[in-house]
């Protein structure tokens, strides 16, 4: 399907506990009452499309990618979690060794950032 032109003004998502769903207005007028154009299943990922429009819309795809991007984040953060539960911290290691060095510097408490002064 072709991606078309927006058809919604405003789109918001929102984390209902077991899935996200994906809520459209027409207007950004505040007193247009919104519709849920679709719902992803937080544990499958599936997503159901309430709107057949949301499959070409680019707005309705921007927020569903943005979704599942979340998504993956807070799976990876929750594997992550049992691995460190589990003394395992090669994901984190790995993760972080892809991060330039001045993010890691500033992860740290400011009084050791002049540690590192030569890695700039």
């Amino acid at each position: 399907m072709e991606q078309q032109e927006n058809i919604w003004g405003e789109i918001r998502w929102d984390y209902l506990g077991d899935h996200y769903t994906i809520d459209a207005w027409l207007t950004d007028d505040d007193n247009e009452e919104g519709k849920t154009i679709v719902t992803i299943d937080m544990e499958t990922g599936e997503i159901l499309y309430h709107d057949n429009r949301a499959k070409a819309d680019r707005y309705a795809l921007e927020i569903i990618n943005e979704v599942i991007h979340q998504r993956l984040l807070d799976r990876v953060v929750e594997v992550i979690r049992k691995d460190i539960d589990g003394g395992d911290y090669s994901a984190v290691e790995e993760l972080i060794s892809f991060c330039p060095q001045e993010n890691l510097i500033q992860s740290l408490p400011e009084e050791e950032w002049k540690q590192f002064d030569n890695l700039k």
